[in-house]
């Protein structure tokens, strides 16, 4: 510590203890003297003056020496003071810094904890690897692949039994590598191989991992594109589809023009033509126009009391000239007990007109189709009706069972090709009313479709 300023440097201890004792011998010096002198009888006022004076030079020594020892004392308590505050400010600063730093360390935790849920969370995969290994990966990309995160991070890239995932990781890096040179990032479609020997459609981007951009760090997002493959695959056939569905009643209509200027005697027979081909382009435009209120929410039913059978009636009324042109036989079964629903009317008889017109559509001339309405006797306890319609065409393929209520699904299942809309929406309208929709089919019965709805009490 530095010295007040108005304080004085003191005298060094050290100096003032030899200057004492050096003192003190003198004086015993003397006094030795002045006994010797005494015992010789010899009285020397001299030597008593300079034992007088060495005796108050001791005792001012004495003093002196006192007097500093007590000074060193304080300023040692003062240091020690000074010490004991300069030492308690910094263990207060050490507890602030550590405080702070745990603080801090905690933040990064829940960062990271954060970070890595929403990672994982993450629809698409995510992959972090250099030159040497796969360093992350999240779980998006074990559900698109099959291969567990162990599986890419446990081996190094080069190793020999290194998954074939692995060296198509490398050959992503090392494109993203360099587009990220040119001073942009890597985006571009692809396949991936998956677990079970297959390849996926995928879409990949790479992008920059700054902190690791010295070791060829990158980051690949990885997307199922597979999905949107096949939508956009289902779009291109429905346009084409919905195409040919309008171009056939536009020709047909065409015809019966021309017909009609040279066949004037047949207007009945060929308007009546015209007409039929008009409504079938009528419900196609508006099966499209409610695929996409269906899709936007924006359908709202029309509730009211009903008889199930005489909604069921309205639409194979609707249908029976169209099934006698076809020299089909279109014959309804209705349950004698009336059967009471709480249904938006419009739609019901939709639903009932759409089964029959697919039915009619597939079944081959001189056919048979059954519209039957009863009760559910194994609805678990819940009161519910079924409407079947069973056809005895071609039966459909297992495959396009699956997919068969999909909007923009072809309809290639017998002998004429269609859009499906129809029965996209009939499941729609279904599921709307709180009922259930399922289809059987087999190549030497036909195709059986029935739906399920509930019934007042």
């Amino acid at each position: 510590m530095q010295q007040p300023k108005n304080q004085r440097p003191s005298i060094s201890i050290t100096t003032l203890a030899v200057a004492l004792v050096v003192c003190l011998v003198g004086l015993l010096v003397v006094a030795s003297l002045v006994l010797a002198r005494l015992r010789d009888g010899v009285v020397d006022p001299s030597i008593f003056i300079i034992l007088v004076g060495m005796a108050a030079v001791g005792a001012a020594l004495a003093v002196v020496l006192v007097l500093s020892l007590r000074q060193q004392a304080n300023q040692t308590e003062q240091l020690e003071a000074e010490f004991r505050r300069q030492n308690g400010e910094l263990l207060r600063a050490n507890n602030d810094l550590q405080s702070q730093l745990s603080g801090r360390a905690s933040e990064l935790a829940d960062e990271r904890t954060q970070s890595k849920t929403i990672l994982q969370s993450m629809s698409e995969a995510v992959v972090v690897l250099d030159s040497e290994r796969v360093r992350y990966t999240n779980r998006a990309l074990t559900r698109l692949t099959g291969f567990s995160g162990d599986d890419l991070t446990s081996k190094p890239l080069g190793a020999e039994n290194a998954i074939p995932l692995a060296a198509q990781l490398v050959n992503f890096r090392e494109t993203a590598l360099t587009a990220i040179a040119q001073g942009g990032m890597w985006q571009a479609p692809s396949k991936l191989n998956i677990k079970d020997g297959k390849e996926l459609d995928v879409y990949v981007i790479g992008l920059p991992l700054d902190a690791g951009l010295s070791k060829g760090q990158v980051l690949l997002l990885i997307r199922d594109n597979s999905h949107e493959k096949r939508l956009q695959a289902q779009k291109n056939t429905f346009v084409t589809n919905a195409s040919h569905e309008l171009r056939t009643p536009l020709s047909n209509i065409k015809n019966r023009l021309y017909l009609l200027r040279r066949q004037p005697e047949k207007l009945e027979e060929h308007v009546a033509v015209m007409d039929e081909m008009a409504a079938h382009m009528q419900q196609l435009l508006e099966e499209m126009l409610d695929i996409g209120r269906f899709e936007r929410g924006l359908v709202m039913l029309d509730r009211d009391n009903a008889i199930l059978q005489d909604l069921v009636s309205e639409a194979v009324t609707t249908y029976q000239p169209r099934a006698a042109r076809r020299s089909i036989t279109l014959e309804p079964h209705l349950a004698e007990q009336p059967i009471k629903v709480l249904v938006d009317h419009k739609r019901i008889v939709q639903v009932v007109t759409n089964l029959i017109s697919n039915a009619v559509n597939h079944t081959p001339q001189d056919g048979h189709i059954d519209v039957r309405v009863e009760m559910d006797a194994n609805s678990n306890g819940r009161r519910l009706a079924y409407v079947q319609v069973q056809d005895n065409g071609m039966g459909i393929s297992q495959e396009m069972l699956a997919q068969i209520f999909q909007p923009f699904t072809n309809a290639s299942m017998g002998l004429v090709s269609g859009t499906v809309l129809g029965l996209s929406l009939t499941k729609e309208i279904v599921e709307l009313h709180g009922g259930d929709i399922n289809v059987e089919s087999d190549a030497k019965k036909g195709t059986l479709y029935t739906v399920r709805l509930p019934v007042l009490e």
